[in-house]
């Protein structure tokens, strides 16, 4: 038999005790905002981006309720009435149907441009999962690669200018997000055996539609780049022969 979950307080979701100052709980909210971002490395591999978008809506509607005097006595004197259930533990504005629309409704957006706040409720350019490819561009873009050995950030490039979105290629080639953004972030420390990264970068250029030549020179220069790195402190994949 499954475990109901129970209900949390404000506080608890704030993981803070009943009665917690203004300043602390101010204090706590700036350090959650900072924790649930795609951004951060604890959550690349914990949370997708909607999800990451919800929890932050909640975390916004939560401390308007803190903030305000009246509002924080009207809670915490109907505290334990209130947390009947789940959804009744949440703030009444939060409509997690509607908070999923006005998500999608940012990735719907046919082309890039400045919005006064992301989904985080910062300034940010909003990416959508595909924009129109210039192929010239793109072939240009490749040929100067020829002599530059390639790592994570031409990798980046070529898939940004391809079109696709880190999500769409994680949807595409079944790579975790985490995985994604530390094959571009050469962040080899947190990768696996250099065998796993070959098949996704072979994943990933069969994706981009990128020649079988290119394909073998990235996976040559990126290989010989996380083995070089590793081997100055880090214990690598024993695996030479594969190259």
């Amino acid at each position: 038999m499954s475990k109901k979950i129970q209900p949390l307080t404000y506080y608890e979701i704030f993981g803070l005790d009943k009665g917690t100052g203004t300043i602390a709980i101010g204090n706590r909210y700036k350090k959650l905002k900072e924790i649930y971002t795609s951004s951060h490395s604890l959550m690349r591999g914990l949370m997708s981006e909607k999800e990451l978008f919800i929890y932050n809506q909640l975390l916004d509607q939560i401390i308007k309720v803190m903030n305000e005097t009246e509002l924080r006595k009207e809670y915490d004197m109907e505290l334990t009435e209130r947390l009947s259930s789940l959804k009744t533990s949440f703030p009444d504005t939060f409509d997690i149907a509607d908070i999923v629309r006005r998500y999608d409704k940012h990735l719907q957006k046919n082309v890039k441009k400045v919005v006064h706040q992301d989904v985080f409720g910062r300034e940010a350019l909003v990416e959508p999962p595909l924009v129109k490819v210039d192929k010239e561009m793109l072939q240009s873009m490749v040929d100067n690669m020829e002599n530059v050995e390639i790592g994570g950030e031409q990798l980046q490039a070529i898939r940004e200018a391809s079109g696709i979105s880190a999500q769409l290629l994680c949807d595409k080639t079944r790579i975790s997000r985490f995985v994604l953004l530390c094959i571009e972030d050469e962040n080899y420390k947190d990768l696996p055996a250099a065998t796993y990264v070959r098949g996704f970068l072979n994943s990933i250029c069969r994706t981009l539609k990128l020649d079988s030549s290119f394909r073998d020179k990235i996976l040559k220069d990126y290989i010989g780049r996380m083995k070089r790195v590793n081997n100055k402190g880090i214990v690598t994949d024993t695996e030479t022969n594969h190259e």
